[in-house]
């Protein structure tokens, strides 16, 4: 069996050989980091891509919380696998990453980047989470130009939480998948190694976009955000409350560093948006000057503010570089919604809540998770490799305990006994038996006094509704039949006195079912057989006669039963055949009193 084999093309023996190799000879079993995302791990490498020339790299430990430049990678070292194995291995002798287990590759994507529109099928806001889902499985179906390539380019769903009714709810964004290979050589060399590396590649201006509220708060003229990178500029439009409401591309024409007509292009964009002098934050994502940028506004948006963001205040606040990308801290520092409020927006919030800026588009494919076993495969495994240790544990237990129970048999006197006169012994001890089974018959629990102490109050209600005078109970043998036991009925006479509450309250358990279920409560509570009503042939009958009380007086009652309209008498039977556990077995008496 080829490790290339596809699982698809294996039976279940042979996946379960393979899923034990596996755990044999990786750490699989043993590190969960081989199942974890990237961001989730101590040890991370972030690699910011603004161009084609490679990336810059910073060393980020979790537990820490410090960021450390470490160099880079051109783009011909992104694309061999013994440069980038050197690369691995010469972070993990970096004392910060000594002792690592794992570690995640983080790439931001910072090159190149564009959007297109839904589908004219796809424009209800309520479908925004399935078209999430079906966006990865079939972009052609959700995308409005069907012309657009698959293979080339990744495309991910992004929401216009802000976006008036009628308008545009959501975006596709696309990056391209030249760094795809890089990602997957990265996650071989883990396999290789048997140290798990994961890999995810986020969209550099999305992240730009959820670290806004670091910087601005929400506008009531609304506001604008613009994002300058290598090769393209974004702008995000905000409304009157910090939620966005439409992104806008444009590219750099001819190795410039600002796109040309930006300023007539972001009035337009305001006016149809009804944004009457909006603020204009301005981000320089790569270093860029900017100045000819922020002319072109202030040329065309002469009532808005126009500020230029510098980032550095925010991460010297934070210890953290202050030449760290800006969306490397957007992926790694929490972000406090009661020093920074816009984060308590519908679109900020839906970003930390559903991680829309966190979408990795360069995930590994399907095809290439499912040459390894999942997670769930190696608890499995883990469960029944204990559940054969207990089994052979339970197994020696009784191997020992059944060779040391012979061993005690044989040398026990009865092992060497021999029998004299068997038939002698024999009727000694069937007379014995007889009497143990008579004695034992007659002493059975039938009818203790403190249980049917507990039928009468069970049947009592605690409101002072009902009274009792007396309660008779006797026992009544059957008459005597050819068999060895005989049949036997216990009766209860109940005399009281109740109002007309107290007699609907007895009147429930004056039917067949209500007696039945009376005594099995009784049976339950005390744990007492003798009154579960359905076992063998037992029958159970009531009968409640009420009239009125001859004593009724209200206004000078000589005793308690005084106070009440009405008198009852309540009989209750119960039945034993003599074929009940419980019959008695052949007595000389006809009946016994309590």
């Amino acid at each position: 069996m080829s490790e290339e084999t596809h699982p698809s093309e294996l039976n279940a023996f042979q996946l379960y050989r393979r899923t034990v190799k596996t755990a044999r000879t990786t750490s699989r079993m043993k590190n969960p980091a081989w199942y974890q995302d990237a961001l989730e791990l101590d040890v991370q490498i972030h690699c910011y891509l603004k161009d084609n020339s490679g990336v810059d790299c910073y060393l980020y430990v979790k537990s820490h919380n410090v960021f450390e430049k470490i160099g880079g990678l051109n783009s011909r070292q992104l694309e061999q696998h013994e440069e980038l194995e050197k690369f691995i291995d010469t972070v993990l002798e970096h004392e910060a990453a000594a002792k690592a287990t794992s570690a995640g590759f983080i790439f931001y994507l910072a090159d190149e980047f564009s959007i297109a529109g839904l589908g004219p099928e796809h424009q209800n806001p309520v479908e925004l989470n399935n078209l999430r889902e079906m966006i990865l499985v079939d972009p052609m179906e959700v995308l409005d130009d069907k012309t657009v390539s698959t293979e080339t380019h990744a495309w991910r769903l992004f929401p216009y939480p802000g976006a008036a009714a009628g308008n545009e709810f959501a975006t596709v964004v696309a990056v391209p998948t030249r760094r795809s290979e890089t990602l997957k050589t990265l996650r071989e060399i883990g396999n290789e190694k048997n140290f798990p590396i994961r890999t995810c590649a986020f969209s550099a201006p999305l992240c730009a976009i959820a670290s806004l509220p670091w910087f601005t708060s929400a506008k009531k003229s609304g506001a604008i955000s613009v994002f300058n990178y290598e090769t393209f500029t974004l702008l995000a439009f905000f409304n009157s409350h910090g939620d966005l409401m439409m992104l806008r591309f444009m590219p750099h024409a001819n190795g410039a560093n600002i796109p040309s007509n930006l300023g007539p292009a972001v009035m337009a964009t305001a006016t149809a948006f009804e944004l009457e002098n909006p603020e204009i934050s301005v981000l320089s994502m790569v270093g860029h000057d900017v100045d000819g940028l922020v002319v072109s506004l202030q040329s065309s948006m002469m009532g808005s503010d126009i500020l230029l963001i510098d980032s550095e205040e925010i991460l010297k606040s934070k210890g953290l570089p202050t030449d760290l990308p800006v969306e490397m801290m957007v992926t790694t520092e929490e972000l406090d919604t009661e020093v920074y409020p816009l984060a308590d927006n519908e679109t900020f919030s839906s970003f930390r809540e559903e991680s829309w800026h966190l979408q990795d588009f360069l995930s590994p494919d399907q095809d290439e998770l499912d040459m390894f076993p999942g997670q769930g495969d190696m608890k499995l495994l883990k469960i029944g490799r204990r559940v054969k240790w207990a089994a052979v544990l339970v197994l020696t237990g009784v191997l020992a305990y059944t060779g040391l129970s012979i061993s005690n048999k044989v040398k026990s006197d009865a092992w060497s006994h021999k029998a004299k006169n068997t038939q002698t012994s024999a009727i000694a001890l069937t007379t014995e038996l007889k009497r143990y089974e008579h004695w034992n018959n007659l002493l059975m629990d039938r009818s203790k006094a403190w249980v049917s102490m507990e039928l009468v109050a069970q049947l009592t209600p605690d409101d002072g509704t009902v009274i009792l005078k007396d309660v008779k109970h006797r026992i009544v043998l059957r008459p005597a039949t050819r068999g060895k036991k005989t049949g036997f009925k216990k009766e209860w006479v109940i005399n009281g006195y109740s109002s007309d509450k107290g007699i609907m309250h007895l009147e429930k358990y004056s039917t067949r079912d209500g007696i039945k279920t009376l005594f099995k409560q009784v049976a339950l509570s005390t744990g007492n057989g003798a009154y579960l009503p359905n076992v063998s042939k037992r029958d159970i009958t009531v009968n409640l006669k009420q009239r009125p009380n001859p004593t009724y007086n209200t206004i000078n009652p000589k005793n308690p039963g005084d106070m009440f309209r009405k008198a009852f008498t309540m009989t209750i039977n119960q039945s034993f055949d003599e074929e009940d556990d419980l019959a008695f077995a052949a007595v000389q008496s006809n009946a016994m009193r309590r």
